[in-house]
């Protein structure tokens, strides 16, 4: 029963891929309306139920659940992964910091979030201002274990960190690992989600090709009626805008995308990589 009842949650869920506006609140509903139906200390429940309530803006909630759980089980990496995600919608880097470096020792390399957790880790470390340990994190932990990790994950952990990098001026980045990587998993594309990381990859390494190739799977997506479809194309005409040294076409794109960002799925903090992408379009 929990199985099934597990696939409309988490950040790939069923809701979340749903292209639905709302898909945070939906899953904190139906979360909720589950609960009466577990004992009160059911990890699995209590894990769900926090990243739900993290994601929906329900902070200290979501954290009650989450530290109870990880009372529970301790060497949960699912729940230590909520804890993460609770540091960073609250802004408190050194807190997540210190958390998963003190948690991650104990956690197996080969675990599924091993290298995702650095992923997190790595976000920690830009925002306190040390983007240089972000990057030898990224090489050393991150890269090494992304076949540990289910495709989506990994690929937008190969991505996304050096992403941010690169926003704040780095340029020799490990682009061509990442590619490697998605060939080996994307060669054809994704999901929508998915196909966000793909675009972000091309450009990075001025691949006009192989963005206007995810930019011909999103727009069939969107002509078949996926509701998240046209934000992603939102993204991909910002990108393509930013090739061509387009700042102010890049920005009004990428600023509608954001309008309705939360339609592509994932995490919140994996789509603050848009905001990000913002700042530094107008800031530059």
């Amino acid at each position: 029963d929990t199985l099934v009842a597990s696939l409309p949650c988490g950040a790939f869920g069923l809701f979340a891929f749903s292209g639905r506006l709302d898909h945070n609140q939906a899953r904190l509903a139906y979360l909720r309306q589950l609960r009466p139906h577990f004992p009160a200390d059911h990890p699995w429940l209590l894990t769900n139920l926090s990243w739900a309530c993290i994601e929906a803006g329900e902070l200290d909630e979501g954290f009650e659940h989450a530290q109870r759980s990880f009372a529970l089980r301790p060497a949960n990496g699912n729940i230590a992964h909520v804890l993460m995600h609770g540091h960073f919608e609250r802004g408190d880097a050194a807190a997540g910091l210190a958390f998963i470096d003190a948690w991650l020792p104990s956690c197996p390399e080969d675990a599924m979030l091993f290298g995702h957790l650095h992923w997190h880790a790595g976000l920690c470390e830009i925002a306190l201002g040390r983007a240089d340990a972000a990057l030898a994190r990224h090489l050393k932990q991150v890269l090494r274990q992304l076949d540990a990790a289910p495709p989506l994950v990994g690929m937008t952990d190969a991505v996304a960190l050096p992403w941010r990098l690169h926003l704040l001026g780095h340029r020799e980045l490990p682009w061509d690992q990442a590619a490697a990587y998605a060939q080996r998993h994307f060669g054809k594309g994704g999901n929508v989600f998915a196909e966000f990381p793909l675009a972000m990859l091309a450009t990075a390494r001025g691949a006009r090709a192989g963005l206007d190739n995810v930019n011909q799977r999103l727009q069939a997506a969107a002509d078949k009626g996926h509701p998240a479809a046209p934000i992603a194309l939102h993204w991909t005409a910002a990108l393509a805008a930013m090739m061509d040294g387009n700042r102010h076409a890049a920005s009004a794109q990428i600023r509608l995308c954001n309008a309705e960002a939360t339609r592509l799925g994932g995490s919140h903090a994996q789509r603050t990589v848009v905001d990000r992408t913002i700042e530094w379009l107008e800031t530059a």
